[in-house]
């Protein structure tokens, strides 16, 4: 699977803990979709889009979209605001060879990975303590379609 290239959103969810966060000046120049999964990183307060990267933290999903052009805001002047609870649809993927695997109906109830800022996976080996958690599989629909709860992990 690949990051998002769209604005995503599930309008039958539920309402959830609805927050303003910084955008990282690193990612201005990149766009972030309405339902992407959102991290922040170890160095800087604000958040990007979600990336499997050792050290990076689950920030929650994007309530609404941003772009912008590098160089055109800085921390603390660029917001946007993100779900910390709630259940999104995501795709699976185990697309990438140092990332989490794509999950089946057996792994409902389990917790999942980031791979990027549409996909979601499973631990695969010893690997898994430097993969992003960011929720709880709470429904599988088919290899392409999943449903992830993000209550207690986006920070």
């Amino acid at each position: 699977m690949t990051a998002l290239s769209e604005n995503k959103f599930d309008y039958s969810r539920k309402d959830g803990q609805l927050v303003s966060e910084l955008i990282n000046v690193a990612s201005v120049a990149k766009i972030i979709y309405r339902g992407s999964l959102v991290n922040r990183g170890a160095t800087y307060k604000g958040v990007q889009p979600a990336a499997n990267t050792t050290g990076e933290q689950f920030a929650g999903v994007a309530h609404e979209y941003k772009a912008g052009a590098a160089g055109s805001d800085a921390i603390g002047t660029e917001e946007i605001q993100t779900w910390k609870t709630g259940i999104f649809p995501y795709a699976t993927g185990g697309s990438t060879s140092n990332g989490p695997v794509a999950v089946s109906a057996s792994d409902v109830g389990c917790e999942v990975y980031i791979e990027d800022s549409g996909t979601v996976g499973k631990a695969s080996g010893n690997a898994s303590a430097c993969y992003v958690k960011c929720g709880i599989l709470t429904k599988y629909v088919s290899a392409s379609e999943v449903y992830v709860r993000i209550d207690g992990y986006a920070k």
